[in-house]
């Protein structure tokens, strides 16, 4: 993995998505993901985490079906313009095996990227969220190499049976429709940490998602960061945003609308 990159002098666009969420059961979001795969202008792609909403393992790409038509899209766009990405926590279980049929260039959580004279530090942002403890809990046990090898050793049809509970359980706890959502909107990452880290690596720019908040501000008067936009095309309020950095700095821009275009 790389934990510093610069960007080439070639590079005249630079896109970072994260949160897209990738399942059977979001057609929209997955269609107007493939289009802007096939489509987009970037001269270079990072995503941030959570590519998909639940990753069983690489030998899922073996098997005709969805994480195979994903993992192909993958490939044919990382032949034209080179793709980075680093874990969420949804997505941890993307081993070698993938990063190779894919052509990803799998990078550290967090790197720091180098561009059009200014330094930029990536991150998925969840293990800056030290506010939310559970989580911080469950992290410790599902990103230790015992437990995931431990999972994996599992024959991928249990694997299935299993994400698909987690999804289940997920649902029939969310009594209110906007309970998730309204989780998201008061999460934050740890601003002293960020810090930390951004003074750590020579950065003065955080890019993460995690939180299901775009937004950008100040952590200090000279320290800054952009959260990216999760991708929620097939729900009542569709939202999928692209973050594209040029050397006239970072623009958003929202792919909603585009379809067919």
């Amino acid at each position: 993995m790389k934990n510093s990159i610069l960007a080439l002098p070639c590079w005249n666009q630079i896109d970072f998505i994260s949160d897209i969420h990738l399942s059977e059961q979001h057609p929209e979001t997955y269609s107007i993901w493939l289009q802007y795969l096939q489509n987009n202008k970037a001269d270079a792609i990072f995503i941030l985490g959570d590519l998909f909403e639940a990753w069983v393992g690489d030998d899922a790409i073996l098997e005709t079906g969805f994480e195979r038509n994903c993992a192909l899209a993958l490939a044919q766009c990382s032949l034209q313009k080179p793709l980075f990405m680093l874990h969420g926590n949804r997505d941890f279980f993307t081993k070698q095996a993938f990063f190779d049929f894919t052509g990803i260039q799998q990078i550290d959580d967090p790197c720091k990227l180098s561009a059009f004279g200014k330094h930029y530090l990536l991150s998925h942002g969840d293990a800056l969220c030290t506010s939310d403890t559970d989580y911080m809990q469950l992290r410790s046990v599902v990103r230790s190499p015992n437990w995931q090898t431990a999972v994996l050793a599992q024959p991928l049809a249990a694997r299935r049976q299993m994400a698909d509970k987690i999804k289940a359980d997920k649902l029939s706890t969310t009594t209110e429709p906007l309970k998730d959502s309204n989780f998201y909107k008061n999460l934050d990452i740890n601003h002293d940490l960020a810090i930390e880290w951004l003074n750590q690596h020579g950065c003065n720019c955080l890019i993460h998602g995690h939180t299901h908040k775009p937004q950008e501000d100040s952590l200090n008067l000279e320290l800054y960061r952009w959260v990216l936009s999760d991708w929620e095309v097939d729900h009542r309020h569709p939202r999928a945003e692209v973050l594209s950095l040029t050397e006239q700095g970072l623009t958003r821009v929202s792919l909603i609308g585009t379809q067919n275009k």
